[in-house]
């Protein structure tokens, strides 16, 4: 069963310095205004991506794969889906029957996903076109030509794994696997519903494995 973020885990390591942020052990997840405290998932507390959006977000890991966010709709095949994939950052979404894949290979890259370091990464949506953008430097695009242009998912918004009974959707379904490491400044932007950011410790997050008291520098 989830346990309330707020209760810390052991700390992750014995350093006396740590950093604004959630530690991620590779075994749980974060689950966001969960759907099971909502009496609708219209109502004012999800957030709807609809057919613009922007995620922002830091993180820090040594691992070379691990799901990021991932929300879906139990209904449709609607997803949204950020995560690492063997070093790759892979952004993929779909809009309700068409799936649009962004990759960026930081392999190629001066900077590597996966080195330890602290890389800031935003994720941009507009209609059926998907941008990533790691370190305000480095861009990958993907979009198609036709298909319906909104995304259609609500809560939870799961961060760093998902959970039972979560549809698991996307041609990597298959392939994800609990984010080990630390993620900091999640903010969600969207053309018709509110911004949301994510406090790690509070009421309105639940989850497993998750210290939310700050990673070691």
């Amino acid at each position: 069963s989830a346990e309330r973020v707020g209760v810390a885990l052991p700390s992750p390591c014995c350093l006396r310095s740590v950093k604004r942020g959630a530690f991620f052990s590779g075994s749980g997840y974060l689950s966001y205004y969960d759907d099971s405290s909502q009496t609708s998932p219209t109502s004012g507390a999800f957030w709807r991506p609809g057919v613009d959006f922007t995620i922002k977000l830091r993180f820090r890991t040594n691992a070379a794969s691990g799901l990021l966010l991932y929300m879906s709709n139990p209904e449709r095949v609607d997803y949204i889906m950020l995560g690492l994939f063997n070093g790759a950052l892979i952004f993929s979404f779909d809009n309700g029957g068409i799936e649009v894949v962004v990759t960026l290979n930081t392999e190629r890259l001066p900077v590597y996903a996966c080195d330890g370091q602290w890389h800031a990464l935003e994720i941009q949506k507009i209609g059926r076109r998907g941008k990533i953008l790691l370190d305000g430097n480095f861009t990958a695009e993907n979009s198609v030509l036709s298909g319906n242009s909104g995304v259609d998912v609500y809560a939870p918004i799961l961060v760093g794994g998902t959970r039972e009974g979560v549809v698991k959707r996307g041609f990597l379904s298959s392939a994800y696997e609990p984010f080990r490491g630390c993620i900091d400044g999640i903010r969600l932007e969207s053309e018709i519903g509110r911004t949301v950011e994510i406090a790690f410790d509070g009421d309105d997050a639940t989850g497993v494995g998750v210290s939310p008291d700050g990673c070691p520098l």
